[in-house]
């Protein structure tokens, strides 16, 4: 039985807490399918169950089969940590349908792919939830994940849709898609591509810092601050001298000459590193429109808002870069 004991002795106490490392079988093929909660998965025949066993998955090293390797976790576990890690040609597809709570920390390591399947498949970590460069978190409809820090490494690229992440986001050059979300804590961006689709709401501070480039793709604009907005936030919103925001205004969207509209809004001031932001907008093939665009901040109801000014144009226009003052 291959098995490590780690012992963690605490200064104050004479308990001595056990954490047991129990590792994923190296010879079992799941090209098919494994299931997390199967015994004959596992190295002894034992399952992670309890809030000191540590589960180590990894197929790094398996010489054996070359494909897409599927575990599944259909029933609720606990453990003290989990840490999933393989190589390109056994890259680990890791599905979520039922509750996972995770007392320690969430290692995702390269070539992984972690996915809620569900409203069910909801992850709660007590650490820190760290995604490696070639790996990817995805995170679906009606899912809770809850960890104190997600930390996105170069690389790495997490999205989650319809979706609620109770903690603080941070991105490292990065992919980042955020889609009708709800962000319990703060958002940091650096030198990382984040693509917002409908609302999303951040109830911490939201930092975009260094080459980043912030996509709000809309299928509606509002001509209301309180109803529509793209990208709302409780804490400070700021954009680095080298950000980008560009705008995708999609098909469907009615956008009218002479109109305003609210697209970030924040409690706090919008804060910019330098005087201006590059902005980009760009307009679907066909839009039967001619606008030029220019940007204003507004201060309304406690709250201030990034604003949208439209103005009519005798010359079509596909996109046009501006810059925010």
């Amino acid at each position: 039985m291959h098995r490590l004991i780690l012992m963690i002795f605490g200064c104050n106490s004479l308990n001595v807490i056990q954490q047991k490392v129990i590792r994923f079988a190296p010879g079992i093929d799941c090209t098919q399918g494994c299931d997390f909660n199967n015994p004959l998965a596992w190295i002894g025949e034992t399952v992670p169950n309890g809030p000191n066993d540590i589960a180590v998955i990894d197929f790094s090293n398996s010489p054996f089969f070359i494909g897409p390797q599927i575990i599944f976790v259909k029933d609720v576990i606990m453990v003290g940590g989990l840490y999933l890690d393989t190589n390109d040609v056994n890259p680990i597809e890791f599905q979520v349908f039922e509750d996972i709570k995770i007392t320690g920390n969430f290692d995702i390591l390269q070539y992984v792919t972690v996915k809620t399947m569900g409203s069910n498949g909801n992850i709660m970590t007590g650490g820190n939830t760290s995604i490696m460069e070639t790996s990817a978190l995805d995170i679906n409809i009606g899912s809770i994940f809850a960890t104190s820090k997600l930390l996105a490494q170069p690389n790495s690229n997490v999205s989650i849709t319809a979706a609620t992440l109770d903690g603080d986001i941070i991105v490292s050059s990065g992919v980042l898609n955020l889609d009708n979300v709800s962000v319990l804590g703060s958002l940091l961006a650096n030198n990382s591509i984040v693509t917002i689709n409908q609302s999303i709401s951040i109830q911490g501070d939201t930092i975009f810092d260094g080459d980043c480039s912030v996509i709000l793709s809309l299928d509606q604009l509002s001509s209301s601050p309180n109803t529509g907005v793209p990208l709302m936030g409780v804490g400070f919103l700021t954009f680095s001298t080298e950000t980008t925001l560009e705008l995708r205004i999609q098909p469907t969207t009615l956008v009218e000459p002479n109109s305003t509209y609210y697209i970030a809004s924040s409690s706090n001031p919008i804060q910019l590193k330098n005087p201006t932001i590059q902005c980009i907008i760009t307009l679907p093939t066909g839009l039967p429109l001619q606008i030029e665009y220019s940007f204003s901040l507004d201060y309304k109801d406690l709250s201030y808002y990034l604003v949208l000014n439209t103005q009519p144009t005798n010359q079509p226009t596909s996109s046009i870069d501006n810059e925010y003052e």
